[in-house]
């Protein structure tokens, strides 16, 4: 039986992000599934006139000029999120740690409204706000939220009092994401692809030796429930420096035998 060879595709890239000075070498981290790469190389056009009948070209040279593309993960992971964003992490917090006293501020205008906490806390346990006396505040005054604590109407709190919250983090571990501070993330990428086509097997595996990443399209927030919201990340591979006859910006492990006729480069 013939081997299937339409394809189509899907996989997982693992990235390789540069050691600062002085440290050992970073290992590859897997950056999830892959929606979609795509590449439009430019390219300069550098005709040869017909200097003879002066009429035409006899020749044209074509140079690469840029290799840009498109790159869609489906993986929402905080180093995605870096990337989609061209972010820096100004700080991070492991999972179920308690922050002590943090300074979140005096009571919105009226005394009705939200104050936000540094980090993502855990609404399923106690928390623990004071005034500046220092007072423990019934809890009966305010409401737990996702993202920080809630003053309703009716609420008790002196005016101009500033707050210390003591609360528990969410489980999981949490980096705090400053937007469009970084615009040069730059990393190696490996892609093992498989053939949906194929009964899933290995097809290609794509190595890319320096691929730079901008923001791109970031769909923050959809309430469409048939729809996952991937990020869109525009891409340039970078020339690196490799031996005479490697390509300087990636290759590829292709699952087949080569064409009859095709002269493979030794």
């Amino acid at each position: 039986m013939a081997r299937h060879q339409s394809f189509i595709g899907a996989g997982r890239m693992w990235g390789k992000f540069p050691a600062a000075s002085g440290q050992p070498e970073n290992p590859y981290l897997d950056l999830g599934h892959i929606v979609s790469l795509d590449l439009d190389p430019e390219f300069d056009e550098i005709p040869v006139p017909d200097r003879q009948t002066g009429v035409g070209n006899v020749d044209e040279v074509q140079r690469l000029n840029t290799l840009n593309g498109t790159l869609v993960v489906q993986d929402r992971t905080a180093l995605n999120w870096r990337m989609g964003i061209a972010g820096s992490v100004s700080s991070s917090q492991s999972g179920n740690t308690t922050i002590t006293d943090e300074a979140i501020g005096q009571l919105p205008p009226g005394k009705v409204g939200f104050l936000p906490t540094e980090y993502m806390p855990d609404v399923n346990q106690a928390w623990t706000l004071t005034d500046d006396t220092p007072t423990t505040i019934d809890p009966a005054q305010y409401v737990q939220t996702e993202g920080g604590i809630y003053f309703p109407a009716g609420n008790t709190i002196a005016d101009s009092t500033n707050l210390l919250l003591t609360y528990p983090t969410i489980p999981d571990d949490q980096d705090v994401i400053e937007a469009h501070m970084d615009s040069d993330i730059v990393f190696a990428a490996e892609l093992p692809l498989i053939n949906t086509m194929n009964q899933s097997k290995p097809s290609v595996h794509m190595s890319i030796y320096k691929l730079k990443v901008s923001a791109g399209a970031v769909p923050i927030l959809s309430d469409d429930q048939n729809s996952i919201q991937p990020l869109e990340l525009a891409i340039e591979l970078l020339s690196e420096a490799m031996p005479t006859g490697k390509s300087p910006f990636y290759k590829l492990r292709v699952a087949d035998r080569p064409v009859d006729g095709l002269v493979s480069v030794s």
